[in-house]
């Protein structure tokens, strides 16, 4: 058998070091990542609509009608509300009931949180509903 000298030796224990060096490296890498997911996915399960209001973006709305012919989200009655298209007395009761346990609207988007209410639905009454600004910030 051959021996290995002293100088090969050394090599290999210092590239057995070093490669064992890249693997902490990597595997703190990978635990790193691992947690920063995990405070991810925390913050996804939160719901959205108790998120501050800063924090919703609002997208644009279609070309909006005279503001007197919208219908205001924070103020209008389970009936008003049955004049949107696709809003029936079930619908528009749990539109109030969600409003008054959120403490009102901040963005026309918020109705896409109420339980019946999807994206065709929303589009198809974005134009007809109106969230005036409000200046006090919603509870977390």
């Amino acid at each position: 058998m051959k021996m290995r000298s002293d100088k090969t030796k050394k090599q290999v224990c210092s590239r057995r070091a070093a490669y064992l060096f890249f693997v902490c490296i990597c595997l703190s890498l990978y635990g790193l990542f691992l947690w920063q997911g995990a405070e991810y996915a925390a913050s996804l399960r939160r719901p959205v609509w108790r998120m501050a209001a800063d924090q919703v973006i609002p997208t644009p709305s279609p070309a909006p009608t005279a503001e007197e012919e919208r219908i205001n989200l924070n103020t209008a009655t389970a009936q008003e509300l049955q004049a949107l298209p696709g809003i029936g007395p079930v619908l528009s009761q749990t539109i109030v009931d969600f409003r008054e346990e959120i403490g009102g609207f901040y963005y026309p988007e918020e109705l896409l949180f109420v339980p019946g209410i999807g994206e065709k639905r929303f589009e198809a009454i974005q134009a007809l509903i109106v969230c005036p600004t409000r200046t006090a910030t919603p509870e977390n």
